[in-house]
């Protein structure tokens, strides 16, 4: 089992930094936080990287889908100036490259797997063989979740040593718990918009831990928390910690 902290940076902390960039880790460093999730999905010659959208326009200067560059041409991409200009020069990170960062930084992950068409079982495996490399045995564990199930069982045929969490959007409870349960996740993850007392219920009884997304609002954090919600991602985590340090442990 795997306890998750009262408040997980979204994409490092998206509020104060370009998602899923080192200056976005470090600006999570900044605020103390012991956990930041990102996404990572493969290049087209499938080394993982972190961008969460399937397209590189709305958080890069390149254009078109993210599979059809190579590593090296994502590499040459701008990742920051369009979150502000004082961000300029942020490279795209590689997952090796991101999971030593946090490390270095006194952190640990939460690697949400993105998929391109087709290729979710692979990615999955890649992301754990990477693992194997990239975060060596000694290091406190990650965890490493995602919305798409086969993403999931890839990751778990590579790496079945590591917890994973499964993320719901909307699904009927058949779903998402017998998702959870093929894949043992130690978590489950949904939309604050969404999340019911009832999902709540069902899932702390199976022994998981809920976890809500993207919650930047302090009345928003209290009434989760007040509900049985474990954990929240933020973007904002200045909102949102004073909220959680009231919770009494």
């Amino acid at each position: 089992m795997i306890e998750l902290p009262r408040v997980i940076g979204h994409r490092g902390v998206a509020a104060h930094a370009p998602e899923n960039t080192l200056a976005g880790f470090k600006a999570a460093a900044g605020f103390g936080l012991d956990w930041v999730e990102f996404d990572v999905r493969l290049s087209r010659d499938g080394v993982p990287v972190l961008l969460h959208d399937d397209t590189l326009e709305r958080t890069t200067n390149g254009t078109g889908p993210v599979v059809a560059q190579t590593v090296s041409e994502l590499k040459r991409l701008d990742a920051g100036a369009w979150f502000d200009p004082r961000f300029a020069g942020e490279s795209v990170l590689t997952l090796a490259e991101a999971l030593d960062a946090i490390h270095e930084l006194g952190m640990r992950p939460n690697i949400e797997i993105k998929t391109n068409p087709g290729e979710a079982w692979r990615t999955g495996r890649v992301v754990g063989a990477t693992l194997d490399e990239a975060w060596p045995p000694g290091r406190p564990r990650p965890l490493v979740s995602s919305f798409v199930l086969r993403c999931l069982m890839g990751f778990r045929q590579e790496r079945p040593d590591l917890p994973t969490g499964l993320n719901v959007w909307r699904r009927s409870r058949w779903q998402w718990s017998l998702g959870a349960g093929i894949l043992g996740s130690v978590s489950v993850h949904f939309s604050e918009r969404h999340v019911t007392d009832a999902q709540i219920r069902a899932v702390k009884a199976a022994g998981r831990q809920v976890v809500c997304y993207t919650v930047n609002d302090a009345a928003k954090a209290r009434s989760l928390y007040a509900r049985g919600v474990d954990a929240v991602f933020t973007d904002a985590p200045e909102i949102i910690l004073p909220v959680a340090d009231k919770i009494q442990p």
